[in-house]
């Protein structure tokens, strides 16, 4: 299956203006946003609808910690977003990409020179971001309790990360511009389908090889906790091979619990951090996550993802040889594959945010029907009382803007979690 023919209004259109707009107005848009929420953050005492629920003790500190993580994420998104614009705007890119073809030297090629280009990107980003993460785990984190790990484990994990990228994302960067280059018309069709296939080997490839190198897993210990939850899966035949305990505690002390693996062979993973509350409750926040699974919901959101990156590889493949894109950008010497893929993320952005955000309200969805899920087991009580300690525990904020939370929560605020799962308990009431 070929492509269809660009049409002739594309050449017209200043990309480069374009982009740069869009992005100055989408994070204009996300601070209004952040002040809207950073404002929920001053109020002294919970609301009526949140004081049997939390104590103002925990409200204040709920409070304290989110406010001290928005007022960093305004400074950092504002900076990083202005350092992007402006380099896009100094033609930085096009600077680095005739760098790249420099370092190479005579015998590179179209691909090495891709590599190296990437490879300079990826420094130049960890440069910029590395202070911010530091700021962010060793004084907001560090200051409210959750932070556990030492500047060795970070450097230790952020050298390990790199190496992991290089090592897996430099083959599949090489093979991905081959397809671009031997499919010809065609070549989205095979790139997608390599891409499909790098997705499902990283499902194999990332808990098994990967999360190992960075956590220790180990069979859950509680001998009565893991009956109980063998016992779950089993009523619901859920596909559970292995129950394991993560020691997440030696780098924060934000709790969690999920499950991973193929549809025939189920592994879960619980934060060691999380192993404390009481065992209805484990049990309720699993029964939410074999929700997932019973629905369909992971299998479901990942054919949504295929679907997309389909319908986006196809539409690139419209526009990687448009000259009026490259040039626009400021490549006027270079019409490489891996620019072109540059260069259309960019303009693709409004897509991109449009589609992000139809995912975010399907998440949620998803998430009030994991959470109807579990009640149906009969752990209505027991989910409710999880949720409040989980997100009293994590300092989760409590209150949100509903703008702000419809525009970024994958998960429903936990007011509407509980308003919900009340909702079920008062119709399983009347009905009996």
């Amino acid at each position: 299956m070929g492509l269809l023919t660009l049409p002739h209004w594309f050449s017209n259109v200043p990309w480069l203006h374009v982009y740069l707009g869009f992005s100055l107005s989408v994070e204009c848009f996300e601070q209004y946003l952040n002040t809207r929420q950073l404002k929920r953050y001053d109020a002294p005492k919970p609301p009526a609808k949140l004081a049997h629920l939390v104590t103002e003790e925990e409200y204040a500190k709920s409070n304290a910690y989110n406010k001290d993580k928005m007022r960093f994420g305004i400074f950092s998104s504002l900076f990083q977003t202005s350092i992007s614009l402006i380099s896009t705007a100094c033609f930085l890119g096009p600077y680095l990409w005739r760098l790249a073809g420099t370092l190479v030297g005579k015998n590179g090629n179209e691909y090495t020179q891709s590599l190296v280009d990437l490879a300079l990107s990826a420094v130049i980003g960890e440069c910029i971001s590395t202070p911010f993460q530091l700021y962010g785990d060793f004084v907001v984190e560090e200051k409210h309790g959750f932070n556990k790990k030492t500047l060795a484990l970070f450097f230790k994990d952020k050298l390990l990360s790199l190496g992991l990228t290089s090592l897996i994302g430099g083959p599949v960067a090489y093979a991905a511009i081959w397809l671009i280059k031997w499919g010809g018309k065609s070549f989205y069709l095979w790139l997608w389908g390599f891409s499909v296939a790098t997705v499902i080997a990283m499902m194999f490839i990332y808990p098994n090889l990967i999360a190992p190198l960075f956590n220790k897993f180990e069979p859950l210990k509680d001998e009565e906790l893991r009956g109980k939850i063998c016992d779950l899966a089993k009523k619901l035949d859920f596909p559970l091979t292995k129950l394991y305990e993560m020691d997440n505690s030696k780098r924060s002390g934000h709790s969690n619990a999920y499950f991973y693996g193929f549809w025939w062979s189920k592994r879960i993973v619980l934060y060691d951090t999380l192993l404390h509350l009481p065992h209805d409750q484990i049990l309720a926040i699993l029964g939410h996550e074999m929700g997932h699974w019973k629905k369909n919901h992971t299998t479901k959101m990942m054919a949504v993802n295929f679907l997309q990156l389909f319908c986006t590889l196809y539409l690139f493949g419209l526009v990687m040889g448009s000259d009026a894109l490259f040039d626009s950008f400021g490549y006027t010497d270079t019409r490489a594959s891996v620019v072109g893929l540059k260069l259309f993320s960019n303009i693709f952005l409004p897509v991109n945010t449009l589609i992000s955000l139809m995912m975010t309200i399907y998440s949620r969805k998803n998430e009030f029907e994991a959470d109807a899920f579990a009640c149906e087991l009969g752990y209505s009580e027991p989910l409710k009382q999880g949720l409040v300690a989980i997100h009293a525990e994590n300092k989760s904020c409590l209150d949100p803007d509903p703008w702000f939370s419809f525009w970024h929560y994958s998960h429903p605020p936990l007011l509407e979690r509980l308003r919900a799962i009340e909702a079920i308990q008062e119709k399983e009431e009347k009905e009996n």
